[in-house]
């Protein structure tokens, strides 16, 4: 599972570098480069919320199927933690720019 959503996600990466329009200038000042990593990280963050999605759905299958197997309730229960893990390592993430500028004042 783990390698399908990691191929899953590469895909969205590559597929949101590709949409990236083609025709823009390069960047040539610092402002510009900064404008095209936010973007590129913004392409990023829709394409983990999606796949994040996915992870929470998937678990919440699993749990639905279980039935009375001990063993596919804890892999359910695993994959849920994972998931909620995840999200709050990238909440965490998405939130530290902020944080840093509002501390250096920027």
């Amino acid at each position: 599972m783990m390698k399908k959503l990691l191929t899953l996600s590469r895909i969205a990466i590559l597929s949101a570098l590709w949409i990236t329009p083609a025709y823009a200038a390069t960047p040539t000042t610092v402002p510009e480069i900064i404008d095209v990593l936010n973007k590129i990280a913004g392409y990023v963050a829709q394409a983990f919320w999606m796949v994040s999605a996915i992870a929470i759905f998937y678990a919440g299958f699993l749990y639905l199927t279980a039935g009375d197997s001990e063993e596919k309730v804890t892999k359910a229960h695993k994959q849920l933690l994972y998931a909620v893990i995840a999200i709050a390592v990238a909440l965490f993430a998405y939130g530290m720019p902020k944080l840093v500028e509002s501390i250096l004042a920027v």
